[in-house]
């Protein structure tokens, strides 16, 4: 599993490619990280994920999406943090 998110990284990091929520959801499954539409609105409404927002239409650029998942900013599920120290 870990070879596989190193390809999605290194191609992530090649493209420029920028998708609609429902392209980045179908495009993520075929990786094989299974996700929804429901986790990438509510990731973007707490401001984790970046995109921009045109209308009523949500760009996500894929490289910055490969990022947050795979957790490079070392900021992921703090409530769990807490909850593991006690």
């Amino acid at each position: 599993m870990e070879f596989e998110a190193c390809k999605v990284l290194q191609e992530a990091e090649i493209s420029m490619e920028v998708l609609k929520i429902r392209e980045l959801v179908r495009k993520a499954n075929q990786c094989g990280m299974s996700i929804t539409d429901y986790t990438i609105r509510r990731a973007i409404k707490q401001g984790k994920l970046p995109c921009r927002k045109l209308d009523r239409t949500y760009l996500i650029p894929w490289k910055l999406f490969v990022r947050w998942i795979l957790c490079e900013d070392d900021c992921d599920n703090p409530v769990f943090l807490e909850n593991r120290r006690k």
